[in-house]
Parts: C-alpha cells; sequence; structure tokens
C-alpha cells in the first residue's frame, strides 16, 4: 500500500494497480496494459455501499469497517464473494463465486477497501445508518 489512495497488488507474475479518487475505486491490470479490471463508485459513504463493475458484471456492496466484513453480492442479492478479517486485520477469509471471473479481483478490491478505510472508521466511530449484515 502506498497510502490509502494507492496499492500494487503482486501475486508471481502477475501484477495490479488499485487507485481511489474521492468516491470512485479502479483496479489497472498490468498484463492488459494498464487496462481497467474493475471499477467502482461509493453509493452511500455513510453506510459503506458501493457498486462495482468487473468482467461485465454489476455487484452491490455492503462494507462494515468496524466489523472488518464486506459482502458482495449480484443484483438479485445471491452473494458473489464474503470478505472478513480478523479484529487485528492481520489475516482474512474470502469466499467468492468460483466459476465468476469477476468474482476474484472483486475479493482483491475488497481486501484493500477494507485495509485502507478501516483506520477511518475508527477514528470517527461507528458510520451513521450503519446496518448489521
Amino acid at each position: 500500500m502506498h497510502g490509502p489512495s494507492l496499492a500494487r497488488f503482486e501475486f508471481g507474475d502477475y501484477s495490479a494497480t488499485l487507485e481511489a479518487s474521492g468516491g470512485r475505486y479502479r483496479m489497472l491490470d498490468s498484463y492488459l496494459g494498464g487496462g481497467e479490471v474493475l471499477t467502482a463508485n461509493t453509493r452511500r459513504r455513510s453506510t459503506g455501499e458501493l457498486e462495482i463493475y468487473s468482467e461485465g458484471q454489476t455487484y452491490g456492496v455492503r462494507a462494515r469497517l468496524l466489523r472488518n466484513l464486506a459482502i458482495a453480492s449480484y443484483p438479485g442479492g445471491e452473494r458473489a464473494v464474503r470478505l472478513s478479517g480478523s479484529l487485528t486485520g492481520r489475516s482474512y477469509n474470502a469466499l467468492f463465486a468460483a466459476a465468476d471471473k469477476g468474482a476474484l479481483p472483486v475479493a482483491i478490491f475488497l481486501l484493500w477497501y477494507l485495509a485502507a478505510n478501516r483506520r477511518r472508521a475508527y477514528r470517527m466511530g461507528r458510520p451513521a445508518g450503519g446496518e448489521k449484515m
């Protein structure tokens, strides 16, 4: 991580860059010459809701920063990705739809999103209007 607005993900020969600007996010793939793998927009910052587009699929995301939890769902409500972290944020579990080509990039993005924004959430306290998941 290079601060809360930029990060680089590397796994073997694969690498991607994650960028944030305001309420917009992008994930760029180095194999695609910097092409977009994923874009995300904040729907409601106070409740941690995002909308993600990846591999032609739209995902609705509800993130709970204080609980270190994010769930991405398809438009029909079925879960595509569930990412949960330990209290200290040192370990995470990810469950995702393996048949969905966009689910792995979404899981990587959500890992970065939780890690980059958790600190802000603890300083501010619980976001207004937050519901239980």
